[in-house]
């Protein structure tokens, strides 16, 4: 390739530069006319919406969130620590949720998938709930939300590492659940529930990245 090939950028690459030239050249202009503490707010670096701050435009999506949230909170305790306090040899009372999130010691991926990963999904729970609750400010949400943290902190045990065939993955969408109870929520005993759950987890994880489909234990 020519010098002139070496040199032409791409389309979306001038496209990207242009904006930021202009947006600095505009930011300039208007900073300039200002205050100085004012513009120190003007030149801020953007800040995170809160989820109570945002309104959805399209009616499909709200019901469609509205829909979600309504499922989450229907969902029993009992059957979302279920696979947990199974794993740990605890009493597990409840329905069984079935599918994935289903325990069966005796699972054999040769037969079905049920039991595939037991209780993966529940941080994801967690977390959509914290987020309901940062939308809507329910205490009702924010009292299940404490509560599930409770449950899950006395179901937990070594067992629920050593028995689970994805504990990386799990261990990662629990920590995401307790991070958002801390943040949108405010759970005040959400950072100690995710301490226990670290020391307990972290013997019974690989240590290192895991190809898939490799056997680690």
């Amino acid at each position: 390739m020519g010098s002139e090939g070496r040199d032409r950028i791409s389309r979306r690459q001038f496209l990207e530069a242009g904006s930021v030239a202009v947006g600095a050249a505009a930011a300039g202009r208007f900073a300039r006319g200002l205050s100085f503490e004012t513009q120190k707010i003007a030149t801020a670096p953007l800040e995170e919406f809160g989820y109570g701050d945002v309104d959805l435009a399209s009616d499909l999506h709200e019901t469609q969130l509205h829909e979600t949230h309504a499922v989450l909170m229907a969902l029993s305790d009992d059957s979302l620590l279920k696979p947990f306090r199974q794993m740990s040899g605890q009493p597990a009372p409840g329905e069984d949720l079935g599918g994935w999130y289903h325990y069966d010691p005796d699972w054999n991926d040769h037969r079905d998938w049920a039991g595939f990963a037991p209780g993966c999904t529940f941080g994801q729970w967690v977390s959509a709930l914290a987020r309901g609750y940062a939308i809507t400010g329910d205490r009702a949400v924010r009292e299940k939300v404490l509560r599930l943290n409770r449950l899950w902190a006395q179901a937990l045990t070594a067992d629920v590492w050593v028995k689970n065939r994805f504990p990386a993955y799990t261990y990662d969408k629990i920590l995401l659940g307790l991070l958002d109870s801390h943040t949108l929520v405010g759970d005040p005993e959400a950072l100690a529930i995710l301490e226990q759950t670290t020391d307990v987890a972290l013997p019974h994880l690989p240590g290192h990245a895991v190809e898939h489909g490799t056997r680690w234990r």
